[in-house]
């Protein structure tokens, strides 16, 4: 079990949760009650918007975000803001009232905000691990990368989609079959935060071949891929280390 970070994260799975439940296996929202955010024809918008016409420019993400999707209409920038609030839920080297602030902003464009008493704001105040410097300053494609899981998400058929959302290793199977999935930090988060009995709260393809690396000699076969592979050195780990609470980041495995 990988649940174990020196974060609360007792209000981040139930927003994991329901982004699955709303988003994935709904056309739903995750801030607004009843209303259809996650429809494919909204995600078209904002790829059109967003993806296709990149912005190359050297203002801030911000600046570059509002000018293109500010003026695409209500249901396009709740759309971004939502997106961005799955782009927040797992790091925590960024402040809650950062994350408030940048959601709080984009919705702004539309009239509408965060309240500090939803579930989403809440699970801002604390995050899971670190994505580092570069999470934040490759914004812009990690976003990217999530909207373009969601478009092919939602061409999937609703029972294929039910049978995915509810397996860790055919969502990992899904995820990966996007282009450039390897490169992404938001791949690694998103399979930790719909399925963390399964995979590591680490952001980092090189951190998890690091680890793989270092307890290769646990387990006598070679597994599939790498969190195939930790999950099962995690397995050898427990039962050398029965009854504490293991992290790859914290001793005695971090040495």
């Amino acid at each position: 079990m990988a649940r174990y970070t020196e974060h609360d994260t007792s209000k981040i799975f139930p927003v994991a949760d329901a982004f699955r439940a709303n988003c994935l296996l709904r056309d739903g929202s995750l801030l607004f009650d009843g209303a259809s955010v996650w429809r494919p024809e909204i995600l078209d918008r904002i790829h059109e918007a967003f993806v296709a016409t990149p912005d190359d420019g050297d203002r801030s993400f911000i600046v570059k975000f509002k000018d293109q999707i500010g003026q695409a209409g209500q249901d396009v920038i709740r759309l971004a803001a939502e997106i961005l609030c799955v782009y927040f839920l797992f790091p925590s080297n960024v402040g809650g009232a950062r994350k408030r602030q940048v959601v709080n902003e984009v919705l702004g464009w539309a009239g509408d905000s965060l309240p500090e008493s939803h579930p989403v704001s809440a699970a801002f105040s604390n995050g899971i691990g670190s994505g580092g410097q570069g999470y934040n300053t490759r914004r812009p494609f990690e976003i990217a990368f999530l909207i373009d899981v969601a478009i092919a998400w939602k061409k999937l058929p609703p029972d294929r989609q039910a049978v995915i959302a509810a397996d860790p290793w055919l969502f990992q199977e899904f995820v990966d079959s996007i282009e450039d999935a390897e490169s992404k930090q938001l791949r690694h988060m998103l399979l930790y935060l719909l399925f963390p009995n399964h995979f590591e709260r680490i952001a980092s393809s090189n951190h998890k071949r690091r680890i793989v690396k270092a307890f290769s000699g646990l387990v006598s076969s070679e597994p599939e891929d790498e969190d195939r592979a930790i999950l099962a050195i995690r397995g050898e780990l427990e039962k050398l280390l029965p009854n504490q609470q293991l992290d790859f980041y914290w001793s005695p495995l971090r040495e």
